[in-house]
């Protein structure tokens, strides 16, 4: 693969990390910035037990972003088309409550 086509998925990949959920969104930056699972658990105040579940649930919705970004036939995803909560829908609760750092 060439150091072009590489740059282009990891900004791609970047641009739909951002478009998760924060805690998600979080722990898949602080791994792939190299924190060992000890330390990402401490930040996203989670057990340590748990990080591993959360990550995959993580790397689940990010491939759930790419992949419909790429079944619309777009070879370059738009930011629009990575929002998980669609274009012109308001914020489910659960995200509301996330982002204002309050839960149900």
């Amino acid at each position: 693969m060439s150091d072009e086509v590489v740059a282009a998925w990891q900004c791609e990949r970047a641009e739909a990390i951002r478009h998760l959920p924060r805690t998600y969104s979080l722990a898949l930056r602080l791994r792939d910035a190299g924190l060992d699972n000890e330390l990402i658990a401490e930040c996203l105040a989670v057990e340590q037990e748990a990080l591993d579940l959360l990550l995959q649930v993580a790397e689940a919705k990010l491939a759930a972003i790419l992949e419909a970004t790429y079944s619309e036939g777009a070879s370059r995803p738009s930011p629009s088309r990575l929002s998980v909560r669609g274009e012109g829908m308001a914020p489910t609760r659960d995200h509301q409550d996330e982002e204002a750092g309050t839960h149900p």
